[in-house]
């Protein structure tokens, strides 16, 4: 378009298209599915266990909503969505273990000592974490979620 010539016809209609523009840009993205997929995947597992997994295994006492946790970082895209990675915990035990690194290891370690096995076999795997890798766990919480409703 030639410069100085109005695309628009007021600043209304293109401060909208580009937000439409946008939006569209976003979906390109892998972060986005991510986004989603971690939405999905805490709604599935909360709903399949709930209850705070650390509920009687150490002293502290559970207080707050359960929350979706991760034994070994989120970081690592290979292993986040995995059911031996995750664990369902109240706020109070997930707070106070995310401030105590050393901690949740030896819990972990000594509660769940199968989970944190099959955890060291694959944290050194890589995946290529697209936007399909991210679209496939998504779609896959979805599923799982509607097998879980009566």
């Amino acid at each position: 378009m030639p410069k100085g010539m109005n695309a628009y016809c007021s600043y209304r209609c293109r401060d909208q298209a580009k937000k439409l523009r946008d939006k569209e840009k976003k979906k390109e993205r892998p972060g986005y599915w991510m986004a989603k997929a971690d939405t999905a995947a805490s709604l599935y597992y909360r709903a399949r266990t709930p209850f705070c997994e650390a509920s009687g295994k150490d002293t502290k006492i559970c207080k707050g909503g359960l929350q979706w946790a991760h034994i070994k970082s989120r970081g690592n895209l290979r292993i986040r969505y995995e059911p031996y990675n995750n664990l369902v915990l109240c706020s109070g035990h997930h707070l106070y273990y995310t401030k105590r690194p050393a901690a949740w290891e030896i819990m972990i370690a000594t509660e769940f000592p199968d989970r944190w096995n099959e955890i060291n076999e694959h944290w050194l795997e890589y995946t290529n974490a697209n936007v399909d890798y991210f679209k496939m766990y998504l779609e896959h919480f979805k599923h799982e979620l509607k097998n879980l409703e009566p």
